[in-house]
């Protein structure tokens, strides 16, 4: 039992976290031509760096468990060899490193009790037994990614894992199962001290059972039951080991799908706004057949020749051959006739046209244009040959489906869906128009017609600049305003210079262009008050004359701003016809006239449209809160305030990894000890132009190429910088900022023609112009790095970085920790805490509220339910650091008012409102049901019957319904065309009908059959051990694996310490 858990069994945690390690395509591989650009990749990155971490942390584990039976030490000179099983404890030579990742508490004595089952104590021995060679597996396989979290995962594995065994002694003994001495020699027989030269060997074997010196007797006993656990774990591998015909019931089940019909009535779907009738919807159908047109469907069958790679000296001649044969091919598809047996057509299966990239065969743009002329002319049947980068295309269309709106019935449910919208878009503007029709009096205002006549200062030129001595005078009598001060000031004055004599003489030319400006409008203004003719006026003296109309509601003028707009308004009755002005706004000039005043104007609610639909809305929402009072005075019992705490608490913040010192020779000694982890690929940094077509066409492609040719040709004859053309020519996403710089990166990290392009060239060498998926790229060599092992000075920062980050977040935990038990023991806090920012106090908080300045806490939640008044918790960690919290007062639930949930009153309202509409709709189907109509003409209210696709019983999910194993075995279990009761669901309620059943492959049951075998015994192994850890007190009694396996234990288990 020593060696490790039985096969199959993994531990707690595992399957979670084998869910999320299963391969996945790596979101990051080739999908993108620059992989380090945009914070979306990054995330990819990291997920994907996190999935391989979450593996490596099981398979490193399982090959721990399988190798932890230590070799046997060599006795002293003298003595009778002593094997390992009776060799004395000792702590191990190389204890977990705590500086990788930070998280870990340092560990106890290597005697130290950390953990309880049943009474029974396991040491931080037994721990290190496991943790150590596991912890230098995952460090040699992880790298920089063994991180605290990783850390504290693999910590808990262990931790999952010694409970496990302590759990089957502990039954081991209860079934009293006995150690025959021949299972006991046997189980001691394996240790490799008893080996010699590879054989076992009998002979030191019996003399360490025979020899006085040796501790055999002392040892026994453990070695006894560990036989017992052993036939224990064999028993139960016996047990829940399923049959084979459980294991191919479970993979009939897995493997068979079913189709159904669904009529789905969802709470959440159920509107209560105006849905469009019967007729309305058939309107809206035929008059818009355009939002219902599906496009032409193709199925292509095509041949793939292929050629050698570009640059193979056979290319040229390869091609001639394999075109020939294609033309060849082409004749035959087109007689409908294929000599060449050889050759295996391929499917491209139905696929829509115009597209971009075909299925099977990516982007190829001659082919796409070719397909996309098939809605013109229909006689095109054979297409090619075409070339590629590595295979000439040739093939025929083998199956067409011409665009075409298709019946009423196929788009039931998205006819529904827009008229429906459609219908409460007009009845929501029909209800807001009626709003501002009843509130017209609330739009009542002024509005005014006025014949105003302006004249710009860019029409009436400059004066020409006044004298010196002008200037001086001018200076001498009013130069203190050049400096914001008053012409009576007696402050001193600067001399006049050349500066100030320019400042001077634009001052006076724009004095006195003003002043001719204001003598010609006042001609205007005098014109104005004796002649109609005004507009003549105007043009004499160079200004321009316009009837302007003024009102609150309407846009702002663009000389008459709001606040004169508005005097103009107020007095506009009582100035009717009165010339006012001339006057300055800005760098014009106007005079006016006031020639109509209607008191009595209402704007159109075109005009006031957006201040009426704000008032409008508030209306409503008014209504909505006065019929949610009412439903919270029938309800008042169901709405209460949580639970809230007052807190203290007290921050200890990680240091920034800058103030952190970390002597040189320890930098040193990380990287000396961690080669595998500064290793590097061969690696080259590259610049690129991207010129992308602007279309799926043979035309726009061809231009794209133009381009970049052009371009090219101008770059190597000394065009500019690579950097500026890219920022100026690129069609990349960011080479304005980026100049085109794509970084570092190694192989497979580009799609394939970019990345052999690049790697063949030498820092400062320029490729010829690249095609790829994304268009033409001309590349430049930034810089190359061979692979292996990088050089200490390049990262020198970056594990400087590490270790301080890691020795900042120890040193905050410590200094934590310290300060709860000097917390703990004193009674005047707010001195103990000054150097940590003092005792900071909270207002009362829910659990699921952020505590402020600091943010949501992970594991507060969880802490604020037990903690006790005037007592502080245990250590919380933080983004930015430790947090310590003392309850002060906690406020149990009590009867809220309608002010404290006012929002989620009137949510409640709706939400039974939805239910009630609901029920009514579900009786409705029910009767129509009963009265012999078929579930087919009772869905056509809702959009029809849908279609689920295939489902499989094995994941438990229904499109629109969600995850409901329940109905999914109703399901599985009607004949083809029988349809279910009412079934209840969480979201609603629905009625299935069997379209279609079909049966797994049984061709893929010897592949599956393994898997599922193992699964199957997996999930009764774990439930087993589950259920022993209920029945057992399990005292976890070191601090940080205490508080990491909290939120994993149920309420029966007792943790300790």
């Amino acid at each position: 039992m020593g060696t490790g858990p039985p096969a199959g069994v993994t531990l707690r945690g595992e399957r979670a976290q084998a869910r999320l390690s299963r391969p996945r395509s790596h979101p990051m591989d080739r999908s993108r031509l620059i992989p380090n650009q945009g914070s979306s990749m990054r995330e990819a990155r990291t997920r994907a760096h996190r999935r391989r971490a979450r593996l490596v942390l099981m398979l490193a584990l399982a090959a721990t468990l399988a190798a932890v039976l230590p070799g046997a030490a060599q006795p002293p000179p003298g003595r009778t060899p002593i094997p390992v099983w009776a060799q004395p404890k000792r702590p191990p030579t190389t204890p977990p490193n705590p500086s990788r990742g930070g998280q870990t508490a340092p560990a106890p004595g290597a005697t130290a009790v950390i953990l309880r089952v049943a009474g029974r104590p396991v040491t931080q021995l037994d721990f290190d037994r496991i943790a150590t060679p596991y912890f230098q597996r995952l460090r040699a396989e992880l790298g920089p990614g063994f991180t605290g979290d990783i850390e504290k995962m693999a910590n808990l594995n262990v931790l999952e894992e010694l409970i496990r065994r302590e759990i089957l002694a502990v039954e081991s003994q209860r079934e009293k199962i006995e150690a025959t001495p021949s299972e006991v020699d046997s189980l001691l027989m394996q240790d490799p001290f008893f080996s010699v030269d590879g054989k076992f060997d009998p002979v030191r074997f019996n003399s360490f059972k025979v020899t006085p010196g040796t501790n055999y007797l002392q040892v026994l006993p453990r070695i006894r039951e560990m036989v017992a656990m052993n036939k224990l774990d064999a028993m139960l591998r016996r047990r829940f080991t399923p049959t084979p015909a459980q294991v191919r019931a479970e993979w009939a089940r897995r493997g068979d799908q079913v189709r159904l019909e669904m009529l789905p009535l969802m709470t959440h779907d159920m509107s209560l706004e105006p849905e469009a009738s019967d007729a309305e919807r058939d309107q809206y159908y035929r008059a818009h057949p355009d939002q219902f047109m599906r496009k032409t469907r193709l199925r292509l069958r095509y041949a793939r020749l292929s050629l050698p790679p570009p640059g193979d000296s056979t290319r040229a001649a390869a091609e001639a051959r394999v075109m020939k044969r294609a033309d060849a091919l082409a004749d035959s598809l087109r007689r409908r006739t294929l000599p060449d047996t050889a050759l295996e057509l391929a499917d491209s299966g139905p696929f829509e046209i115009p597209a971009q990239f075909i299925p099977g065969l990516g982007r190829l743009p001659a082919l796409t244009d070719t397909l996309g002329r098939l809605d013109e002319d229909s006689t095109i049947r054979v297409v090619g040959p075409y070339a590629m980068t590595d295979a000439v295309i040739v093939g025929a269309v083998a199956g067409r489906e011409p665009k075409h709106v298709p019946p009423l019935h196929e788009v039931l449910a998205d006819v529904k869906r827009r008229a429906d919208a459609e219908t409460r878009r007009l009845a929501n503007e029909a209800d807001r128009r009626a709003y501002f029709d009843a509130h017209r009096d609330r739009w009542h205002s002024v509005r005014a017609v006025l014949t105003r006549v302006r004249l710009s200062a860019a029409s009436v030129p400059l004066p020409p600049p006044p004298p010196a001595p002008e200037v001086e005078r001018w200076y001498a009598r009013h130069g203190h305003s050049l400096f914001g001060v008053s012409d009576t000031s007696r402050a001193w004055l600067p001399p006049l210079n050349d500066s100030l004599r320019a400042v001077v003489r634009t001052r006076l030319s724009e004095e006195q262009r003003g002043q001719r400006m204001a003598e010609a409008l006042g001609r205007v203004a005098a014109a104005m008050r004796t002649t109609r003719d005004v507009r003549a006026a105007a043009r004499a003296n160079g200004a321009e004359a316009e009837t302007l109309s003024l009102a609150k509601s309407f846009p702002v003028d663009t000389v008459f701003r709001t606040g004169f707009s508005d005097s103009v308004l107020a007095t506009a009755a009582a100035m009717k016809g009165v010339v006012q002005g001339p006057r300055a706004f800005g760098s014009t000039w106007a005079v006016w006239r006031v020639d109509e005043a209607d008191t009595a104007f209402v704007p159109s609610y075109e005009s006031v449209r957006g201040a009426s639909d704000q008032a409008f809305a508030d209306d409503r929402r008014r209504k909505d809160e006065a019929d949610g009072k009412a439903y919270f005075e029938q309800h008042r019992g169901e709405f209460k305030t949580p639970v809230k705490y007052a807190l203290d608490f007290v921050v200890v913040r990680v240091p920034p990894a800058d103030s952190v010192r970390i002597p040189a020779a320890e930098i040193r000694r990380e990287y000396d000890a961690n080669p595998k982890v500064y290793r590097q690929e061969e690696q080259v940094q590259a610049r690129h132009i991207l010129f992308t077509p602007s279309g799926a066409t043979p035309d726009a492609d061809r231009k794209a190429l133009a381009r970049a040719d052009s371009l090219l040709a101008a770059i190597k004859k000394g065009a500019g910088d690579f950097a500026e053309l890219a920022r100026e020519f690129s069609q990349e996403p960011g080479a304005a900022s980026s100049g085109g710089d794509l970084g570092w990166f190694g192989r497979g990290r580009m799609v394939r023609e970019f990345e052999e392009a690049a790697f063949k060239l030498k820092p400062g060498e320029i490729s010829l112009v690249v095609k790829t998926q994304f268009g033409y790229h001309i590349i430049r060599c930034e810089g190359r790095k061979p692979a292996g092992l990088r050089p200490f000075d390049e990262v020198r920062d970056q594990i400087r970085h590490q270790l301080a980050q890691a020795r900042g977040d120890s040193t905050a935990r410590r200094n934590a920790t310290t300060l709860r038990r000097r917390l703990a023991l004193a009674a005047d806090a707010r001195t103990i805490a000054a150097p940590y920012g003092g005792v900071m106090s909270a207002g009362p908080i829910a659990v699921n509220e952020a505590l402020p300045t600091v943010g949501f806490i992970p594991g507060l939640a969880q802490a604020l339910p037990s903690l006790t008044a005037g007592k502080w918790s245990e250590v919380l960690h933080t983004g930015a650091g430790y947090v310590l919290v003392r309850l002060r007062e906690k406020l149990p639930e009590r009867p809220a008012s309608f002010e404290e949930v006012t929002p989620q009153t009137v949510d409640a309202m709706r939400a039974a409102q939805r239910a009630d509409l609901l029920a009514h709709k579900v009786a409705a189907v029910r009767a129509g049901l009963a009265a012999g109509a078929t579930l087919d003409s009772l869905a056509l209210p809702f959009g029809g019957l849908r279609d689920s696709g295939f489902l499989s019983q094995s994941s438990g999910f229904v499109p629109t319904i969600g995850t409901e194993p329940r109905v999914l075995a109703k399901a599985f279990a009607l004949k083809p065309g029988e349809t279910t009761d009412t079934l209840q669901v969480a979201a609603g309620v629905v009625w299935l009908r069997l379209a279609e059943r079909k049966s797994a492959d049984p061709a893929t049951f010897k592949a599956a059959s393994l898997q599922i075998e193992n699964e199957l015994f997996k999930q009764k192994y774990d439930a087993w051990l589950e259920g022993r850890k209920k029945t057992v007190t399990i005292e976890v009694l070191r601090p940080d694996l205490k508080a990491a396996r909290a939120p994993m234990t149920k309420a029966v288990v007792t943790m300790g310490g």
